[in-house]
């Protein structure tokens, strides 16, 4: 995958914080030490994309990569833009639709491009960490959901397993082969960025 402008002020502004914390440390103790960046990640990012641009970052003898999870201590988070907080810069990385999540089987699979009303009646996996959930119960016929789910691991599972429908961020379920994928009609798309703290101003990567 070919790395874009905002993935190069990305790798720019993780290597500012790296180098500004290896500054601060030395003034307390003179060894050069492998620095560490604590990375925060939202846990339905794209895995193709968010590993391009962590590998190259990996390539550097003097860095050792840390990931935790978004809500945890970090120098900086890849997050949906409706997650910073105040005192957050953000920088757009890419964008992707929601799209349905569907059993191989699954009737619905016969069309190419699914309704709200198609979800009528049609067992469905809610997700917890769906940051448009809110938005999809608003447009959708009332259903009742026959499974809610933690972890995307187990989300994708249940459909491969003929549960139910899930609807997920398109990255999310084209990283899935065991599911079929079609797009439906509310255009819900979700903007995924790097979030970090407003004092490492993107001008100065």
């Amino acid at each position: 995958m070919a790395p874009t402008e905002s993935a190069a002020q990305f790798h720019g502004i993780a290597r500012k914080i790296i180098d500004e914390a290896d500054a601060a440390r030395h003034l307390f103790r003179k060894p050069r030490t492998k620095q560490t960046l604590t990375l925060g990640l939202l846990r339905t990012l794209d895995q193709a994309r968010t590993i391009a641009l962590l590998k190259p970052l990996t390539g550097n003898a003097d860095l050792a990569l840390r990931l935790v999870g978004a809500s945890q201590k970090s120098d900086a988070r890849i997050v949906a833009r409706t997650m910073i907080v105040p005192g957050e810069h953000f920088i757009p990385l890419w964008s992707e639709r929601y799209v349905a999540a569907l059993p191989p089987s699954h009737p619905l699979t016969l069309k190419e491009t699914l309704r709200t009303s198609d979800f009528a009646g049609v067992p469905m996996i809610d997700r917890c960490h769906c940051e448009q959930q809110e938005l999809f119960k608003r447009t959708a016929p009332p259903r009742k959901p026959v499974a809610i789910a933690e972890f995307e691991e187990w989300a994708m599972a249940l459909v491969a397993a003929g549960v139910g429908v899930a609807i997920v961020p398109e990255g999310v379920a084209r990283g899935n082969p065991d599911v079929a994928v079609r797009a439906i009609d509310v255009d819900v798309t979700r903007q995924v960025g790097l979030a970090y703290p407003s004092a490492h101003p993107p001008s100065d990567a």
